[in-house]
């Protein structure tokens, strides 16, 4: 096949299989809560035609920052998907197009390294197949990332054409690069690396001050200041600003600690197995093209870097995936090119093997995104059925957007977290903010409480879990759960057997990683993992709020009151195997255990409630089984509540799900417990 028609199947291969992923599904997170703020809410902060829109594009900073281009192509989305009369799948066959070029330019970029067009192409896959890729290209328009390695591939494409050309045509390309340079820091902030790129194969190659170094210098000033030319010349009001005091960079840079995570969950990008053959090369055979190695091994770097300080997603790795996934792949090739018969098949077996295993991840996102969005239309259903049209949700679950997104705004939603919140008035997120808002809401509307409850991280627990909920802060019914959302998935590489949890990727959309566990499937069975939540309604039968809770979820002003009018009744560690089995509480799915203290500890009854603080957690760290919620009357719901002084004084009991129990028995249960003197309780 000539290299024309390679190129041409690559663009239109690329474009249409993009397509046929993303169009079975709808818009969901990050683009749906901006349409429906625009549906629902009647927001309408930018203009619907294109000269308004290039002029709040251009004319102001964002919270992200100064992205001129990434923001219009942002309020184009949004004014096309207002429109219920414009078909989604026009949208997704335009950003497609996107998808085509960058694939393109990717292994245009490729063949400079590599000989053989098959391993551009498994370079072109291993980038695609990334969970870091996957996971940012379910965003359509509120953030397309893909726009990033595009421009940085097609710059320095057109650097290397400009480089070899003559005459007319390198004036051209030079004015083209020019061009490409000059607006890549509207693109993204992270797009300026294009000028250092270019700069640095300057060096590596000429030493010398020539007509390429020239202008990446005056694209860098310009990619540091990237306002300055729009401000002086159409925008006078416009702030003069470096990238490195505006929008999210400028908050990042602002948190002193680094980001050392950003190591592991790079490399765990990429399959073991591919891993291990590049490190095999790098004993085997001395690389070829040293030159090119060392501008590899720059651009990876530079790219990957910065995110120490500034890392949130691992949707941004990609950026420097697009290097390594050619190196890797040159490597690769020299190797097997370089080995006798017997190593090169060995060889071949273990690509095989990792392509396989990355080829796993396009099935799995698949899957994970369909599992996901069946949920949100299942939950959007039981709502519709059974909450009346205009109530008020609260919820720990960010994609709440999404199911109101999808049920068509049946109940307004609102949010137990600030966290990627869009709208500031959704959020409700301390004691203070919910008294505000039964006080305000709750002669109006029923309110509900919807809890994605499941197995958090340890670290995430306190903030993402529904924190009104699990401290019962206000009078609610009985908990329905309404759906139960589970997708296993398979994978190859046995390194994957041993990550823990916190480097799982999420296979869908990044900012909801937080909602749902991820992780080992949960039915052990190897070679699988799961992404799952419990979905449970409670309706609010009350206003008064009995609880004292910051926004990241802990106790507010127990510390103090501890200190004042509260005393230490009970700091313990029991052992499990001390705790008594309730036969006739016991449900299918729960055991319910109990234990005597000698003395009165306190109770969880709804009417002390502001008299007790407590901390009941497992002695082990087992990720969110840590804590345990209060209950009364012997409303078992879920494993790892408890309750105290209920049909007995001194008496605690605890939920434990039967699935856990033989992994807990040699546990302990860690009890403290804060209350007014004895004597003075009225108990």
């Amino acid at each position: 096949m000539g290299e024309k028609s390679l190129s041409i199947l690559i663009f239109v291969s690329v474009a249409v299989l993009f397509f046929l992923w993303r169009a079975p599904f709808p818009l969901f997170w990050d683009d749906s809560p901006i349409v429906a703020e625009r549906l629902y809410d009647n927001l309408q902060t930018h203009g619907s035609h294109f000269n308004q829109v290039l002029r709040n594009s251009f004319g102001r900073l964002t919270p992200s920052g100064y992205r001129p281009i990434s923001e219009g192509l942002r309020q184009l989305g949004i004014n096309y998907f207002s429109n219920p009369k414009n078909p989604p799948l026009l949208w997704y066959a335009f950003i497609s197009v996107f998808y085509g070029f960058f694939a393109l330019g990717f292994y245009l970029v490729a063949m400079q390294f590599i000989y053989f067009p098959g391993f551009g192409l498994l370079a072109l896959f291993l980038f695609l197949a990334s969970s870091a890729h996957l996971c940012a290209s379910w965003v359509v328009f509120a953030g397309v990332q893909i726009l990033v390695p595009l421009w940085l591939c097609w710059s320095l494409i057109i650097y290397w054409k400009w480089d070899v050309a003559r005459g007319a045509l390198k004036v051209f390309l030079a004015v083209l690069l020019f061009l490409f340079l000059f607006v890549a820091p509207w693109v993204r902030e992270f797009t300026g690396l294009a000028s250092v790129l270019i700069l640095f194969i300057e060096w590596l190659q000429k030493r010398r001050l020539g007509i390429a170094t020239i202008i990446a210098l005056l694209s860098l000033g310009h990619a540091i200041f990237p306002t300055a030319w729009v401000g002086a010349f159409f925008f006078p009001g416009l702030p003069i600003q470096s990238i490195f005091n505006q929008g999210s960079l400028g908050a990042q840079l602002s948190v002193s600690a680094l980001k050392t995570e950003v190591f592991p969950i790079f490399l765990l990008l990429i399959p073991s197995p591919l891993v291990l053959l590049y490190v095999v090369s790098l004993f085997r055979r001395k690389l070829e093209r040293q030159i090119f190695a060392h501008f590899l091994w720059f651009w990876m770097l530079s790219s990957l870097l910065p995110f120490l300080a500034t890392y949130t997603s691992q949707v941004h790795l990609a950026y420097s995936l697009v290097p390594a996934s050619i190196l890797i792949m040159q490597s690769i090739e020299r190797l097997i090119i370089g080995s006798s018969r017997f190593w090169r098949l060995a060889f071949a077996f273990l690509l095989v093997w990792g392509i396989a295993d990355q080829a796993l991840n396009i099935y799995s996102g698949f899957q994970v995104t369909k599992g996901i969005l069946s949920g949100d239309e299942a939950v959007g259903r039981w709502m519709k059925n059974n909450i009346p049209e205009g109530s008020l949700v609260v919820t720990n679950a960010l994609h709440g957007e999404d199911i109101r997104y999808l049920s068509g705004s049946h109940a307004d939603f609102f949010y137990s977290m600030a966290s990627a919140v869009n709208s500031k008035t959704k959020i409700v997120d301390d004691s203070e903010k919910l008294k505000k808002f039964l006080n305000k809401r709750a002669n109006e509307h029923e309110i509900y409480f919807l809890q994605a409850d499941f197995e958090f991280m340890p670290d995430k627990f306190n903030y993402h879990c529904h924190k009104f909920v699990r401290h019962q802060c206000v009078n609610l019914t009985k908990g329905t759960l309404i759906h139960n959302t589970i997708v296993r998935y398979p994978f190859l590489d046995p390194l994957k057997l041993v990550v823990p949890r916190r480097f799982v990727p999420f296979l869908s959309s990044p900012d909801l990683e937080n909602d749902f566990y991820r992780g080992p499937a949960r039915n052990r069975v190897s070679f699988f993992r799961e992404v799952s939540t419990q979905y449970w309604v409670y309706k609010v039968t009350g206003r008064t709020v009995n609880c004292h809770l910051d926004a990241t979820g802990q106790i507010l002003t127990a510390p103090s009151r501890e200190k004042n009018d509260k005393v230490l009744l009970v700091d313990d560690t029991i052992p499990l195997l001390r705790f008594t089995l309730e036969k006739g509480l016991s449900t299918p799915d729960l055991y319910i255990l109990s234990y005597f203290f000698k003395t009165f500890v306190g109770t969880t009854s709804p009417a002390s409630a502001s008299l007790y603080s407590y901390r009941v957690s497992w002695g082990c760290d087992i990720d969110s089984l840590s804590f345990f919620k209060p209950t009364w009357n012997n409303q078992w719901i879920i494993p790892n509540q408890f309750q105290l002084n209920f049909a007995a004084r001194g008496k605690l009991s605890i939920s434990v799900g039967k699935e856990s129990l033989e992994q807990l028995r040699k546990e302990s249960i860690s009890i403290k417990v804060w209350g007014p003197p004895r004597g003075q309780d009225g108990v």
